[in-house]
């Protein structure tokens, strides 16, 4: 049977995560449980899980920082997060770690499953492909691993991080449409177009031309802000002859 960690600091959270898990994969899962990232990462270490379902604000160690933790050994379990705290930084740590899927509070018990069934098909798969490799020479092995090998792993990681990604995403401009401010200036050489600035807030459809002149260099400025938190700005800079 494959192992399913959850962690979360509240133990009714856990309990009914946990019945929800032995409900519906009794014959695939067996729950290991932690009430805290510390704990969860020191259960993760003990017996390698194939699945992690983590809360995020918990005291100590919160579980980004033990995902980061349990990527770092096992860079195939398949990280859920399950929270109540809807913050897009922490949407953006949860890429970092390759998250198969971010999950809000109160969860109903159908999205759950289905997450999870995504999450024991694929280490189905994972087992699958390690037994087959077993049974390959060292010298297959050798010969076959940057071909192949890196690049199921790389194909895999994409089609999980899009769908993660896409959702993030759904959950940016549902949440945050009113909280990301944009600003794109022109600049020719060190003088700045005053009459072409382009600024707003929200996510901004606009489309706006310049005349440009041959020998000169033209440099577009982005700068935006999203939930107050200023992002690296941007520069795209292109000199015509």
């Amino acid at each position: 049977m494959k192992r399913v960690l959850i962690a979360d600091d509240e133990p009714i959270e856990r309990m009914i995560v946990s019945r929800t898990v032995e409900k519906y994969f009794s014959e695939e899962l067996t729950v290991v449980s932690a009430a805290n990232g510390r704990e969860a990462v020191e259960q993760f270490f003990a017996g390698d899980c194939q699945i992690a379902l983590l809360d995020i604000e918990m005291p100590g160690m919160n579980g980004l920082e033990a995902a980061e933790q349990i990527r770092k050994r096992d860079k195939n379990c398949s990280i859920i997060f399950l929270t109540a705290f809807d913050e897009f930084n922490y949407a953006r740590r949860a890429i970092a770690v390759r998250a198969m899927e971010y999950l809000l509070k109160p969860v109903e018990d159908q999205e759950l499953v289905a997450v999870l069934e995504e999450a024991v098909r694929i280490a189905e798969e994972q087992e699958t492909d390690r037994e087959a490799g077993e049974k390959k020479s060292a010298e297959q092995i050798s010969a076959e691993r940057d071909c192949h090998e890196d690049t199921a792993d790389t194909e895999r990681s994409r089609i999980r991080l899009q769908a993660v990604a896409g959702n993030i995403q759904a959950f940016i401009e549902h949440n945050y449409m009113d909280d990301i401010y944009l600003e794109i200036e022109l600049w020719r050489g060190s003088v700045k177009i005053e009459d072409w600035t382009v600024s707003g807030e929200g996510f901004i459809d606009f489309s706006k031309t310049a005349s440009v002149a041959k020998g000169n260099t033209y440099t577009l400025k982005v700068y935006a802000e999203i939930n107050n938190v200023e992002i690296t700005p941007v520069s795209l800079t292109k000199t015509y002859r």
